[in-house]
Order: C-alpha cells, then sequence, then structure tokens
C-alpha cells in the first residue's frame, strides 16, 4: 500500500488535471490528499533537514494526519473555534507570523551586499521609515480606562 501511495504522490506531482491531489485517506467525509500529505512532507523536512522519506516515515505521517483531521473534526463538532478563547489565541498567533514574515522580508531585501556591521542599522531605518509612515494616534495616559 506504501509503494501505492508513493507512486501516487509521484503521478500527482506530474499531473495538472488535479490540482487537489488524489485522496490518499477520508475521514468522515473529507478527504485528505496527496497534495496535502505533500505539503506535510515538505514542512517537516523543513522542520528537520535530517527527515526522510521512506515508506514507514510515511505510513506514520498519513496516520498523523488521519488521527490530526479526526481531532479536528471533533473540536469542530463542539464548536470550540467559535469560543473567544480560540479566536484570540488564532489572532495573536496570525499577528506573530505576518509581523515575522514582514521581518523575514525586509531581511531579504537588505540582502547579504550589506556588511554584517551594517545591517542592523539598515534594519532599523527600515523599521523607522513604515513608522513614520503612519499615522498614529493616543490618548493621554491620564485619559486612557484603567485595566
Amino acid at each position: 500500500m506504501i509503494y501505492i501511495l508513493l507512486l501516487a504522490l509521484t503521478l500527482t506531482g506530474c499531473s495538472s488535471s488535479k490540482p487537489s491531489g488524489t485522496a490518499i485517506a477520508v475521514v468522515n467525509g473529507e478527504e485528505i490528499t496527496s497534495t496535502d500529505l505533500k505539503r506535510e512532507l515538505v514542512f517537516r523536512k523543513r522542520v528537520d533537514p535530517s527527515f526522510e522519506v521512506t515508506p514507514e516515515t510515511l505510513s506514520d505521517q498519513i496516520d498523523v494526519m488521519v488521527h490530526r483531521r479526526l481531532l479536528i473534526q471533533e473540536a469542530m463538532r463542539r464548536r470550540l473555534a467559535e469560543r473567544e478563547t480560540f479566536v484570540g489565541t488564532l489572532r495573536n498567533f496570525w499577528e506573530q507570523t505576518l509581523i515575522k514574515e514582514l521581518m523575514d522580508e525586509i531581511t531579504r531585501e537588505i540582502g547579504s551586499e550589506i556588511p554584517s556591521a551594517n545591517r542592523a542599522a539598515v534594519f532599523q531605518k527600515k523599521l523607522d521609515e513604515i513608522k513614520n509612515r503612519a499615522k498614529i494616534r493616543m490618548m493621554e495616559p491620564q485619559d486612557a480606562p484603567k485595566l
């Protein structure tokens, strides 16, 4: 079965007729596709460069994905995604991830052609430019609500 999945992954990578990928598992009617599996494997390799795709690790990854999908479905059934604590956590994660992406992009813009001793100053200059373009209005501390 693992070799069939490997073949499906290979063929899906060569075919553009099914952008969502071939279903490799179905959990309560929701498909997990070869595209989903590829995305997971790429992420895993990025997190752990020593990770190798073998029939065993492929099978383990599919099991993890099925288990995760099952737990997500149960959490959704219980309407946990509608709780303010979840929404707040998601908002914080989204904001932090977006800021990290911006910092990474600024770092790429600066590039390696600038001597490392000057990079921090150039980085700060770019952050200052962003702040200077902004229209910021803050209330006086004495007018702020008590926390």
